[in-house]
C-alpha cells in the first residue's frame, strides 16, 4: 500500500491510513494439489510477517511484526478476498457486494499455464534464485537450451495461422473436451432492439442476449458488417446496424493521443512519460492525468486509446519504457488502475496492454516464446493487469430507461485490453483461451473486449475462439473469407460473444453520452481518416519488409567484400 500527502504548509501536518488485506501478502503455491481436483493455488504460511511503514526502499519509520497462526490455503473452498472483489456485483457506490455475479460461487486461482511451467522444470532449465544466486546466474544458452522439445513445439504449430484446425483443436475446437464447446440452439429474433438502451445495463443482464441475437448470420448485410468488425480492428471498430452500433475510432497511445495520419496530431497535448508519472507516487496525479485523456478523446470525437501500458521494466534497456510504469507489479497496477479511472470519467475507454508478458522488444513480432512459472507469471507479469481489471471504476452517468432522468452509478472501468505480439510458452497470447477466458474474464471479472496488437501471424478463428474479440489490422474481408469455421454452432456463439463484448464498451463510453435510451443513431468516420489509417497499418507491412530486405543486402554485401578482400590477400 503507499499514498501521498497533499502539499503541506509550514507547521502543518496530514494523518494518512495505508490499508491491505492479509491475504494480499500470500505467494502461489503452483504445486499443491487441491481437494476438489484443480492445481495450485494462492498460500498464505503459518509464522510472523514483519511488515515496514517505509521512508525509502531501504530505511523504514516503524515496524510491526504479525502473526499468522496457521497455514492458508485460498483455493476453490477459501477465494481471496481480490478474487471476491473482481467476480462480485457491485452496489450503486462500486463496491463488491458478497454475491457473485456469475454462477452461485467466487472461484479462486488455480494452474493455468501449465506448459509455461513444465518447461522451466526440465532438467536443463535452470531458474535464477536468491537462494542461489550465483549458481542459478544465467550464463550464454546451450544448443540444448535453444531446442524446443516435440510436445512444446507440437502445441505451438497447434495455434499457428494456417494450421489452426478449428473442428478438431483440443482446446478450442468444437470437439466435446473443447473449453469452448456450446451446442446451445441457435437463435436469431427480430425484437426492434438498440444499442442505445444498454447504457447502464450489468453486462450479466440475460436482455444482452435479446439485442445480439438480432444479428442474422444469413443476412449478407450483416455477415459483410461482422467480417469489418473483427477483421478490421485497426484504430477503430466498424458500424454493426442489426444492433445500432455505430463507427467509433481509437487511438495511440500511453502519453496521449498520437496515432500517426491524424491530421489532428498536432492539436494534441503530450503527457509526462508513465514512468515519470510513477515516480511521483501520487494515485491522484494518475487518475487527473487519465481524466484529461479522457476529456481531449471526448472533445475530439475519439472514443478509444490504445493505453496505459502495464508491462514491467524487466531491464533498463527495455525499448518502450517510457510507455511503461516501472518495475514493481504493484505500483504499475496502481498507477494503471487510476489511469484507466480517470480516462472512462472523461469520457473515453481504454486498452491496457500488452497482455501478456511482453516485456521486450526483440523479436515480439515473430511469436517470441516467454517462458516463467506460473508463479513468476502470476505474482510479477499479471499482477498490474489484476489490479486495473480488479479495483479500476467508472462512473457512468445515463439515461433512466423508465424516468427519462438522468442518474449514475459506479461500473467496472477496466473494459479494454491489447493482448501482445509473443506467447507465454507455447501459446500466442491472442489465441489463449488460459490468459483471456481463464484468469482475465474467469479469475478477475473482467467485462469488455479484447483486442490483438497488430499481429498479421494471428489465426482469426483461433482467436475468436479464445475471447480475443477483433484483430487490430486493416484487413476489409468478408466473414467467409476471415474465418475457416463462420457456420458451427459453437463458432457463431463466439462471434455473438465478441460483439456483445465490444458493445458494451463502446455503449458505456462518451460515444454514447446523452443519447436517449432506443434512440436510432447514425455515425461514421470520415472516409478519408479510414484510408489514412488503412494506408498507415499497410506501409507498416512495406516498411517491415523494406528494412528486412536492406538489412539483409547489407550484411550480404559485407560478406561478399570480405570474401573477395580474402581472395586477394597474398600469401605469407
Amino acid at each position: 500500500a503507499y499514498d501521498k500527502t497533499e502539499i503541506i504548509e509550514p507547521g502543518k501536518s496530514q494523518e494518512l491510513t495505508l490499508t491491505f488485506n492479509v491475504d494480499d501478502m500470500s505467494s502461489y503455491y503452483s504445486n499443491r494439489d487441491n481437494k476438489d481436483g484443480t492445481r495450485g493455488c494462492y498460500y498464505l504460511s503459518k509464522g510472523e510477517y514483519d511488515i515496514y511503514l517505509g521512508k525509502n526502499a531501504h530505511d523504514s519509520y516503524e515496524t510491526y511484526t504479525w502473526n499468522n497462526l496457521e497455514d492458508v490455503y485460498y483455493d476453490n473452498k477459501n477465494p481471496r478476498e481480490s478474487e471476491k472483489a473482481g467476480q462480485a456485483k457491485l452496489d450503486k457506490d462500486g463496491n463488491p457486494t458478497n454475491e457473485p455475479k456469475k454462477g452461485d460461487k467466487f472461484v479462486a486461482a488455480t494452474n493455468l499455464f501449465e506448459s509455461s511451467t513444465a518447461f522451466m522444470n526440465q532438467d536443463h532449465v535452470t531458474q535464477f534464485t536468491r537462494a542461489d544466486f550465483k549458481g542459478s546466474f544465467p550464463t550464454v544458452p546451450t544448443e540444448v537450451d535453444k531446442t524446443l522439445a516435440d510436445e512444446f513445439k507440437k502445441e505451438f504449430d497447434s495455434y499457428k495461422k494456417g494450421n489452426f484446425d478449428p473442428i478438431n483443436h483440443p482446446v478450442l475446437g468444437n470437439g466435446q473436451d473443447s473449453k469452448v464447446r456450446n451446442i446451445e440452439p441457435f437463435k436469431v429474433e427480430q425484437k426492434g432492439l438498440d444499442l442505445s438502451s444498454y447504457r447502464g445495463v450489468d453486462y450479466n443482464d440475460p436482455s444482452w442476449n435479446d439485442l445480439i441475437r438480432q444479428i442474422s448470420f444469413r443476412n449478407d448485410r450483416d455477415r459483410a458488417q461482422l467480417g469489418k468488425l473483427i477483421g478490421y480492428g485497426a484504430y477503430q471498430s466498424d458500424k454493426l446496424d442489426a444492433i445500432g452500433k455505430f463507427q467509433v475510432q481509437d487511438f495511440d497511445g500511453p502519453m496521449g493521443f498520437s496515432t500517426f495520419g491524424s491530421k489532428k496530431d498536432y492539436s494534441w497535448a503530450t503527457y509526462t512519460s508513465q514512468a515519470l508519472l510513477a515516480a511521483t507516487f501520487n494515485p491522484r496525479l494518475a487518475y487527473e492525468m487519465g481524466y484529461h485523456f479522457g476529456q481531449e478523446g471526448l472533445a475530439n470525437d475519439v472514443q478509444g486509446l490504445y493505453a496505459p501500458g502495464l508491462n514491467l521494466h524487466r531491464s533498463q534497456f527495455g525499448g518502450r519504457n517510457a510507455e511503461y510504469v516501472s518495475e514493481d507489479p504493484f505500483v504499475t497496477g496502481i498507477v494503471g488502475m487510476n489511469l484507466i479511472s480517470g480516462a472512462s470519467d472523461g469520457g473515453i475507454y481504454t486498452f491496457m496492454k500488452h497482455f501478456a508478458m511482453n516485456e521486450q522488444e526483440s523479436n515480439r513480432m515473430d511469436m517470441i516464446m516467454t517462458w516463467a512459472t506460473e508463479q513468476t507469471i502470476r505474482e510479477t507479469y499479471l499482477k498490474p493487469f489484476e489490479i486495473a481489471t480488479k479495483y479500476a471504476r467508472q462512473n457512468l452517468k445515463y439515461i433512466d430507461p423508465t424516468t427519462g432522468e438522468l442518474t449514475s452509478k459506479k461500473i467496472r472501468a477496466c473494459n479494454g485490453v491489447m493482448t501482445a505480439f509473443n506467447s507465454i510458452g507455447p501459446v500466442m497470447c491472442s489465441n489463449n483461451w488460459y490468459l483471456l477466458e481463464g484468469a482475465l474474464r474467469g479469475e478477475w471479472g473482467f467485462e469488455g473486449m479484447v483486442i490483438t496488437d497488430y499481429a498479421p501471424q494471428v489465426s482469426l478463428d483461433a482467436m475468436i475462439r479464445s475471447g480475443n474479440d477483433f484483430y487490430l489490422a486493416a484487413t476489409s474481408k468478408s466473414l467467409d473469407a476471415l474465418l475457416t469455421d463462420s457456420a458451427s454452432i459453437t463458432a457463431l456463439h463466439r462471434i455473438q460473444d465478441a460483439v456483445k463484448n465490444i458493445s458494451y464498451a463502446v455503449v458505456n463510453s462518451g460515444a454514447y453520452n446523452g443519447i436517449a435510451p432506443g434512440a436510432k443513431t447514425t455515425r461514421s468516420i470520415a472516409p478519408w481518416k479510414v484510408w489514412i489509417n488503412y494506408f498507415f497499418v499497410s506501409s507498416l507491412y512495406v516498411i517491415t519488409a523494406g528494412l528486412i530486405i536492406t538489412v539483409g543486402m547489407k550484411f550480404f554485401l559485407e560478406y561478399q567484400d570480405k570474401k573477395k578482400a580474402k581472395q586477394e590477400t597474398p600469401n605469407e
